[in-house]
């Protein structure tokens, strides 16, 4: 499998190592092994027994369960910085879910035994890692939750107002913010456990209300995501 660039992102600018110093960056950064994905390409499948960490260095993965009937079930979204395998290494367990890469992905992996002595000789790592894990399962407490109380008109203004915070860029007219969907629309609705259909019907609605301005299939110019309802 041909090597990703920038193998010290993934020490140097990811929150999970960003706390350990100079020496305990170098020494991880001896550790990481670094590959390429290309779009539709499966990282880890269901049922695999994990073998490691994985740091996103560039791209986008989406991590879904499979039905017996072959449907799927988006679980997460990640993005450039993000990791995943943590869970199997700490339970010593098969991978739950699948890892799929949206497009062209770098990961930096680490194996399992290499992680676990980290973890073991490091208390800033093994603390930053809980860390990490716990504001994973705020957020996806906090969509599911979100999920059983909002419609589907609700859980799409939410999602724009958060990728307004987060990524948002300031479109040059007033309040106005430029935004694009993380994925696809049929990735995006997953997420927010409506139909794809759903999801453009809500879209056109608000466009049509003049509160935001769809440009092309991810694009999304917002008016003011204060006042976006």
């Amino acid at each position: 499998m041909p090597e990703c660039g920038h193998h010290e992102f993934c020490v140097n600018r990811v929150p999970l190592f960003a706390s350990l110093d100079e020496a305990d960056q170098a020494e991880i950064q001896k550790l990481v092994r670094k590959k390429e994905y290309p779009a539709g390409a499966v990282i880890v499948q269901e049922g695999e027994k994990g073998a490691g960490l994985f740091v996103l260095n560039s791209g986008q993965v989406k991590l879904y369960k499979s039905s017996t009937e072959g449907r799927e079930q988006l679980v997460y979204l990640l993005f450039s910085g993000d990791f995943f395998g943590e869970l199997t290494l700490l339970l010593d367990s098969p991978f739950e879910l699948t890892a799929e890469a949206l497009e062209e992905t770098g990961v930096c992996f680490i194996e399992s035994r290499d992680f676990r002595r980290l973890l073991l000789a490091k208390p800033a790592l093994s603390l930053e890692l809980s860390r990490q894990m716990a504001r994973r399962l705020q957020k996806a407490e906090s969509l599911v939750g979100g999920l059983g109380l909002q419609d589907a008109r609700q859980r799409v203004v939410a999602f724009l107002r958060s990728q307004a915070a987060a990524t948002g860029r300031p479109a040059g007219k007033g309040r106005e913010v430029w935004v694009e969907l993380p994925t696809s629309r049929k990735e995006t609705a997953a997420l927010l456990g409506i139909t794809p259909e759903t999801l453009s019907r809500r879209l056109h609605e608000l466009e049509a209300e003049g509160k935001i301005v769809l440009k092309g299939w991810r694009g999304v110019a917002i008016r003011d995501p204060e006042r976006l309802e």
